[in-house]
């Protein structure tokens, strides 16, 4: 009825913050694959609480890495993540731009809709081409600097913009907090004398990269156009739930995105 209708539009108005793992809320030795929790990451629930934001998760990685992290990274968190998407869901980097023959990117359009409603939040660049402005790099987290605050600078800029206008393009912030991340990192770093040197350079590299439009190779839009109407391929759909024994009555199925129970991930 006119209630379901409100709270419909309501949860639609919520911004998309879709998290990146290592890096961003952990950091994983490569040999031994171990890991640790960024301090503070209670914040995520702040963000959660205040109403205007809905939270997921989206790794590189497979998904048996992030099941091997994720009960005790949403337990710290005291948050379930409401979407959460690995590796099988990116799409391979333009051979032109990556470091690396493995780097991906996120494309997040068809996976959150519109791009006024999302905001990717990474320490690297894996924003698809197109959606390099949805992207808010945050400093790298390297388990070292175990007083990191990072995590509450970031929700503390975001519901401060959002309580002033929740109906705020995605767009035309993430830069804003990108810079105002970055300023915090370099002054926590280096002091207040040289920081402004080296935040006026990051801050100005960061708003170019987010202002330039890089163009996306044939093969990307071939390989993006097929994932999009076809849905996913035949190894990805073999990522189920048919290990997963956790309880479902208290969250149900969200036959929208393919979530079961608490872990949802998206098929």
């Amino acid at each position: 009825g006119k209630r379901e209708g409100r709270l419909k539009a309501a949860r639609e108005m919520k911004l998309w913050l879709v998290f990146d793992m290592n890096g961003t809320l952990i950091s994983k030795h490569k040999k031994t694959g171990k890991f640790k929790l960024r301090p503070g990451l209670r914040a995520l629930r702040r963000l959660r609480d205040s109403g205007h934001f809905r939270l997921a998760l989206w790794s590189s990685a497979k998904r048996g890495t992030i099941e091997m992290v994720l009960e005790e990274l949403e337990s710290a968190a005291c948050v379930k993540f409401e979407r959460i998407l690995h590796r099988a869901h990116t799409l391979s980097a333009d051979a032109k731009l990556r470091g690396n023959e493995w780097d991906t990117i996120k494309p997040l359009r068809p996976y959150f809709g519109s791009l006024e409603r999302v905001m990717m939040i990474d320490d690297s660049q894996k924003a698809a081409p197109a959606e390099e402005r949805n992207w808010v790099q945050v400093p790298t987290w390297d388990h070292r600097c175990s007083d990191d605050t990072v995590l509450d600078q970031l929700a503390d800029a975001l519901i401060a913009i959002q309580s002033q206008n929740p109906s705020w393009d995605a767009r035309l912030i993430a830069s804003e907090v990108s810079a105002y991340l970055l300023q915090r990192a370099s002054m926590t770093k280096t002091g207040r004398g040289a920081a402004a040197l080296e935040n006026n350079g990051a801050a100005r590299k960061h708003r170019q990269q987010h202002r330039g439009q890089s163009r996306m190779s044939l093969v990307q839009q071939q390989q993006q156009q097929r994932r999009i109407s076809d849905g996913l391929s035949s190894e990805e759909d073999d990522l189920n739930f048919r290990n997963l024994e956790r309880e479902t009555s208290a969250t149900g199925f969200d036959s929208g995105t393919g979530c079961v129970g608490s872990m949802k991930l998206m098929l």
